[in-house]
């Protein structure tokens, strides 16, 4: 992803810290043992992270930003929603796929499970790439062609207020930790510039928070003032 100057910044960066997630979790399922109750716990637990993560951010764009982009003459196609729904879907046979695993009966057999597991998270890995790659080619450069900076900037803030307060934290830190530096220190920079000071410094705190020491030394070794 290259440089997008302006307030749809964050929208190409959540599309990229879900690539990376995918390919976490992609790494870790094809690692796992059905005897391995600890590396299925992990990923179960970045599954139902991810489809939390998934959930809000498809509603965000189904609720808000579809609708307010048609406001503007911009064409969504239907197929970007059916996505959503097919994407979320899959995520659900994890979910279930795991607990089998997780949960099942000694004795018995569920080799065919951890195969149809591998088998759901390259569905869906694909399936997101192709989708995240649409709206990456296509329909936010429209956002920013047919409107407005202003607008752009209303439609992502309410695209964003909606995310639930127990997931916020976590989402935040998670995103700015699974982008590229680059990409990390141009997203602070333009939160740093565009939001009131105690907003961000909320922000840094939620990512102080949530990432461990040697990342944030990273990242202020980048930004020495988030350490302020």
């Amino acid at each position: 992803m290259g440089w997008h100057e302006g307030p749809l910044q964050s929208w190409y960066d959540i599309h990229e810290a879900i690539r990376n997630e995918l390919i976490r979790i992609k790494r870790l399922v094809d690692e796992a043992s059905v005897d391995d109750r600890e590396r299925l716990d992990s990923i179960s637990d970045e599954v139902h992270f991810l489809a939390d993560v998934l959930t809000v951010h498809s509603l965000a764009e189904d609720g808000v930003a579809f609708p307010v982009m048609r406001s503007h003459g911009i064409e969504v196609p239907p197929s970007f929603s059916a996505d959503h729904h097919r994407e979320l879907s899959t995520l659900y046979a994890m979910r279930a796929a795991l607990l089998e695993l997780r949960f099942h009966d000694a004795g018995q057999d569920v080799a065919p499970t951890l195969k149809r597991l591998g088998v759901l998270i390259d569905a869906v890995g694909n399936d997101l790439d192709k989708h995240i790659e649409a709206e990456d080619g296509e329909l936010i450069p429209s956002c920013e062609a047919g409107m407005s900076l202003e607008d752009q900037a209303s439609m992502i803030t309410r695209m964003v207020a909606d995310t639930p307060a127990w997931l916020a934290p976590r989402l935040t830190a998670w995103m700015v930790s699974n982008i590229s530096m680059d990409h990390r220190v141009h997203l602070l920079t333009g939160w740093q510039e565009a939001m009131p000071p105690a907003v961000f410094a909320d922000k840094v705190a939620m990512i102080r928070e949530g990432v461990d020491a040697g990342f944030w030394d990273e990242l202020v070794s980048e930004m020495p003032a988030l350490a302020d």
